[in-house]
């Protein structure tokens, strides 16, 4: 009887094979509109975030400030009522 021939299968070059078509996959003209769609929903969404923050962040620190402001005030109020 003839033996089989044996083959090492090396899981390391199937996932870069894998990889590789969906790259190939992603390079064909019909995808192109579907990722045009993705990136402009992506650069859409970030500049969202990125606006969202610039808004927050002065609103932030300004109760910050007023907050301080407030214990300051209440803290001389106090004083002056025990004197």
């Amino acid at each position: 009887m003839k033996d089989e021939p044996f083959f090492i299968v090396n899981d390391f070059t199937d996932n870069n094979k894998r990889e590789l078509e969906n790259i190939i996959n992603t390079t064909k003209p019909e995808h192109y509109k579907k990722l045009k769609k993705a990136v402009f929903l992506r650069n859409f969404t970030n500049a969202l975030f990125k606006s969202y923050r610039k808004n927050k962040t002065p609103e932030h620190i300004e109760k910050y400030n007023l907050l301080k402001k407030k214990e300051a005030l209440l803290k001389k109020l106090q004083e002056l009522e025990k004197k």
